[in-house]
């Protein structure tokens, strides 16, 4: 009797095919908190290494405030705010292959670098 009651839940469900790769990944990331199938970078993993100084995992077992290091990797989860003089001040979380952390960037760097980040 379940048998027959799953089965017609199933009939029930419109096949929509393959999602995006984009869209899977975005929604792996929301679900599961991580990549499941690939990640991002796959595709530019040579030019991460090339680029990269360190990566994420390395800076959080070795932490030390003010680190100056160059890394490569995906932006998420982007908050921006202003401070009470109306500066604004951008936080959000930097991903690679090894792991994530969160960033906080003034409103200089933000709008020096801002060409490079896209939603």
């Amino acid at each position: 009797m379940i048998e027959e009651e799953l089965s017609s839940i199933i009939e029930q469900i419109p096949n929509t095919g393959e999602y995006e790769k984009q869209d899977k990944l975005s929604f792996e990331k929301e679900l599961a908190g991580m990549y499941l199938s690939s990640h991002p970078l796959d595709s530019y993993r040579a030019q991460v290494k090339a680029f990269s100084e360190t990566d994420i995992f390395t800076i959080i077992e070795n932490s030390s405030d003010r680190q100056y290091v160059k890394l490569c990797g995906v932006l998420s989860n982007i908050r921006k705010r202003r401070t009470k003089n109306g500066k604004l001040i951008v936080e959000t979380s930097l991903g690679d292959f090894d792991g994530e952390i969160e960033l906080v960037a003034f409103e200089n760097t933000y709008l020096k670098y801002s060409q490079f980040i896209t939603d």
